[in-house]
């Protein structure tokens, strides 16, 4: 799978008992971060190598968290085919301090898809002046 480019303020965390109760993560030890809470918003992204296709269900999953000790302000994930939006999530998702909570979009694709063979894309992007943490992002398709 591709590298994650980050934008904005996001980088990579270790988080312990002081982000997260017990100190626990959904998968591994590191997350993406994303924003520096009071002054700047953060992004991850990558463009796949796997391209759209037709008559196809692809579901994006990823976990969402919101750090002890920093303020959350929301986000929004986007699923892309030639940059092109095909569907976003994270209006209304605000996991408890210390927590995280799983977040999934869904998209079907008709027998010509507008986009078809265009490469995919992931992008996450934090709102506001807080931080979220993201992890284990998965696309699947069938």
């Amino acid at each position: 799978m591709p590298a994650w480019l980050p934008g904005g303020f996001s980088g990579t965390l270790k988080p312990g008992a002081a982000q997260y109760t017990a100190g626990v993560v959904p998968e591994g030890v590191n997350v993406a971060y994303l924003g520096e809470p009071p002054t700047s918003t953060g992004s991850i992204s990558q463009i796949l190598d796997a391209t759209l296709q037709a008559n196809t269900t692809y579901t994006l999953s990823f976990f969402v968290g919101h750090r002890l000790d920093e303020a959350f302000t929301g986000y929004v994930a986007v699923l892309e085919a030639g940059g092109t939006p095909l569907a976003s999530s994270g209006a209304g998702l605000f996991p408890a301090a210390g927590t995280f909570l799983e977040d999934t979009i869904v998209v079907k694709t008709g027998a010509q898809p507008v986009h078809l063979g265009q490469r995919l894309g992931i992008s996450i992007q934090s709102l506001g002046l807080g931080q979220v943490d993201i992890d284990n992002v998965s696309l699947t398709a069938y």
